[in-house]
């Protein structure tokens, strides 16, 4: 076995993993008599993920995790959840940031957006404006919101 394994983030069905839904792990392992031994791993919720490259990446949250239930209220697992962002955006040196609130209400997603803007403006010390940001309908990704985060050029 290697010390290591990476996962494409693709599930049994070859569609990419989202938050919020739970993943169990499988390896199956064939030997050369081509009989196939299977070990299960433990289940798992995503609260975030985060993808990308050297020069950009996107970090998704769940909504049901970052705010409160129905609110505009960051909850206090976001408030860990923010605090870790912004410490990867100062590690990565990123300049850039994009914004988007994927949520089923309008008025709450555009709530909730000027609530992060607000509180990413604060701990990383920027001027008004300095954040990219919108709000749209979610998609096969569900109710989440994705910050596209980059060194530099370019939205």
């Amino acid at each position: 076995m290697p010390d290591e394994l990476i996962w494409e983030g693709k599930d049994s069905e070859e569609k990419f993993a989202v938050v919020d839904r739970l993943y169990s792990a499988q390896l199956t392992l064939v030997n050369t008599d081509e009989k196939a031994t299977t070990i299960t791993g433990n289940s798992i919720v995503l609260p975030a993920m985060i993808y990308g490259s050297q020069e950009s990446e996107t970090v998704e949250f769940s909504l049901a995790r970052l705010f409160e239930k129905d609110k505009a209220d960051i909850s206090a697992e976001g408030v860990v959840m923010m605090a870790k962002l912004c410490e990867r955006v100062r590690e990565m040196s990123l300049t850039k940031m994009h914004l988007r609130i994927s949520g089923n209400n309008p008025v709450l997603s555009a709530q909730r957006e000027a609530a992060l803007v607000a509180a990413l403006e604060k701990a990383l010390k920027l001027s008004p404006g300095m954040i990219e940001h919108d709000h749209a309908k979610p998609t096969l990704r569900g109710e989440i919101t994705a910050f596209w985060l980059k060194t530099g050029g370019g939205r």
